[in-house]
């Protein structure tokens, strides 16, 4: 994105001093769709560097009907769990991939903690 922030839909803007931020381009057309975002919807906090500010989208607190309007809108999900265990891969099942069907939407899976738990205990 730092490359070339056009190809994701933004303009860079030098701010303070010579920090820089990402800002949307203003015409939506086919051959400019709309800006890359990425969509945090979860519980917890995270810090969002200044220039992200316009591409990292925060949602905290969602009803249900929230959700899953939010969530049917997206072009991929990417279920993302806590790091201190392996329980959620390992004895769970995340109700973000169910509705991610429920709504044809993809899922990508970053399987490594769950594969490499398996392979810890011999399962593979």
């Amino acid at each position: 994105m730092a490359v070339d922030p056009e190809s994701w839909g933004y303009s860079r803007l030098e701010v303070d001093g010579g920090d820089s931020t990402f800002i949307p381009l203003p015409d939506i057309t086919p051959n400019h769709p709309p800006p890359f975002q990425l969509h945090l919807v979860g519980h917890g906090y995270i810090v969002i560097p200044p220039e992200l500010q316009s591409v990292v989208i925060l949602h905290n607190g969602l009803d249900y009907t929230e959700y899953y309007a939010l969530m049917s809108g997206m072009d991929v999900c990417v279920p993302a769990f806590a790091r201190d265990s392996d329980t959620n891969y390992v004895s769970q099942a995340s109700s973000t991939v169910a509705m991610c069907m429920e709504n044809n939407v993809r899922v990508s899976i970053w399987i490594h903690s769950f594969v490499s738990s398996l392979l810890r205990e011999g399962e593979v």
